[in-house]
């Protein structure tokens, strides 16, 4: 009976305690209550924290660890994908070379007849005659004025046993291009 009167008294004072919004401790080795540990808001406890209940806003580890893991997963794909975006950004240096080199064979097949005039290509289809020259630093398609390159030193078209070739030159570079 004694036994039971005691655990009443614990239930009673646990309440008042948690009414009162004050820290407890329970002591199981020796079945002895100790309350009025701190006050509420007080820097150990934290606002109104009950030592023996677990926090339920609280993230537990497992959740912790999935929200890392997730931002480790999303940082390495932004990194795949900034550096497969730089590479396609970068252009080459040749890639002028390549663009103007394909749009002059496609010009050239397209055109009925191709010769060649002093250093300037002559482009003659069957609504117009275009002409490929050097002028100002730049190769350009002159019905009009479409710059197929620039800044180069020089550019000049030669025909040599029935091809015709184009020569490039920029700084100490000098390349040569079979256009038909």
């Amino acid at each position: 009976m004694k036994n039971i009167s005691l655990k009443r008294k614990m239930n009673l004072e646990y309440r008042r305690i948690r009414n009162n919004q004050y820290a407890y401790r329970f002591e199981n080795s020796n079945s002895r209550f100790f309350a009025g540990l701190h006050q509420p808001g007080s820097s150990h406890t934290g606002k109104g924290h009950d030592p023996l209940r677990s926090p339920s806003n609280a993230f537990t580890l497992g959740e912790v660890l999935l929200a890392l893991m997730v931002c480790v997963l999303c940082a390495s794909l932004m990194s795949a994908q900034t550096s497969v975006l730089k590479k396609a950004l970068e252009l080459r240096e040749d890639s002028q070379e390549q663009f103007a080199i394909v749009q002059l064979r496609e010009m050239s097949a397209a055109a009925r007849r191709v010769t060649v005039q002093g250093e300037k290509l002559i482009l003659e289809t069957p609504k117009k005659t275009e002409r490929v020259e050097f002028d100002q630093h730049r190769l350009v398609k002159r019905d009009g004025y479409m710059i197929l390159m620039e800044q180069i030193d020089s550019a000049r078209f030669y025909a040599e046993n029935e091809s015709i070739y184009l020569e490039v030159q920029y700084g100490s570079k000098r390349h040569v291009w079979q256009i038909r």
